[in-house]
């Protein structure tokens, strides 16, 4: 039972040419557990394929004292993989008759390496204070703040079009199917 005791800060920067955003999420302040998260990812989307690129990505988790480092860093960079999936390539499909399209990963779509971007990651410590050393969960950590993040930056990027919503993932052709609908009503008027 985690209540926001402080605040929700989100900060959005555009750069010149309105193709990319760089959205910072989630600064949280938990009175049980005091896990505080910094998410923030930087987009490029391009206007005329719909293909999202994630340019910058960094982090600051706090998951107490690190008992092991190395595993801490990799269940953070495996979270945010994870999200990068669920956001921009990950679906099921099926077919009219209900059979599974996307059953193998030949045919089901997972970021590869040249999608995941460098991470710039930190970390800070505050002990729990229900436990005698101090420690707290980093299992969803990469995982939790990344999905609304990278979804988040993809449509601040493209808010000076006027699009608000994409439905997951926001694959190119979703992306460029809202940039084709939302110009051709703009044309209309």
């Amino acid at each position: 039972n985690c209540s926001i005791r402080n605040r929700v800060s989100i900060w959005i920067f555009r750069n010149c040419s309105n193709r990319s955003a760089f959205f910072w999420a989630c600064i949280i302040d938990c009175v049980s557990l005091r896990k505080q998260l910094i998410k923030a990812r930087a987009v490029d989307v391009d206007r005329d394929t719909g293909q999202v690129k994630i340019t910058k990505y960094a982090a600051v988790d706090d998951c107490g004292p690190l008992i092991n480092p190395l595993v801490v860093e990799g269940q953070v960079q495996g979270g945010i993989a994870h999200s990068i999936g669920q956001v921009l390539f990950e679906q099921t499909i099926y077919d009219e008759n209900g059979q599974l399209l996307t059953g193998e990963f030949m045919d089901y779509a997972l970021p590869r390496a040249h999608d995941i971007p460098d991470y710039i990651l930190g970390h800070t410590v505050t002990p729990s204070p229900v436990n005698p050393l101090g420690i707290k969960g980093v299992g969803e950590a990469g995982t939790i703040g990344a999905t609304p993040a990278i979804a988040n930056a993809v449509l601040d990027a493209l808010e000076p079009l006027g699009i608000t919503n994409i439905d997951l993932p926001m694959t190119p052709e979703r992306v460029w199917q809202a940039i084709k609908a939302r110009a051709a009503a703009s044309a209309a008027v």
